[in-house]
């Protein structure tokens, strides 16, 4: 379907649109949760003229899917950006608590809540873990507290 139907359609649309496509940087998923038989996803891609071998991962604006659709990268990825901002957080000294909560909400939150509306609903309790350590660094860098 997608090298008969939607590919001609896209290189259709590069050339009347004015927009370019390269093959080199064009990467694709066979999203499936079932590893039965009869699912082979080692099918390329032919687009422009080039193979494209289908790969784990794909980034789309951002938000990185495995191939089973899970955010399980993507999560880990996150979590670990918030956590690196929450430290530095933390690190900051003589701010007063107003400022460091403005910090946190500029910079903390929204890495660890990118895309949640897409990843949230299929998070596991410990996908969700994975935030939960960053959020507890801030909620400390924020009201000065000590961990217990």
């Amino acid at each position: 379907m997608i090298q008969d139907e939607i590919v001609p359609v896209l290189e259709r649309w590069e050339r009347t649109s004015g927009a370019e496509f390269e093959a080199a940087k064009t990467s694709f998923i066979h999203p499936t949760r079932y590893k039965g038989a009869g699912r082979d996803s080692s099918v390329p891609l032919r687009f422009k003229g080039k193979e494209v071998p289908p790969t784990d991962m794909v980034k789309i604006l951002g938000v990185t899917l495995d191939k089973e659709v899970r955010f399980k990268v993507h999560l880990a990825d996150k979590a670990g950006k918030a956590t690196k901002e929450a430290l530095a957080l933390r690190r900051l000294k003589g701010l007063q608590p107003k400022t460091v909560k403005q910090l946190a909400m500029s910079a903390v939150l929204p890495v660890a809540d990118y895309a949640s509306p897409i990843w949230y609903p299929i998070a596991t309790q410990d996908m969700r873990r994975l935030l939960q350590q960053a959020q507890r660094i801030t909620a400390q860098a924020v009201i000065r507290g000590f961990r217990t």
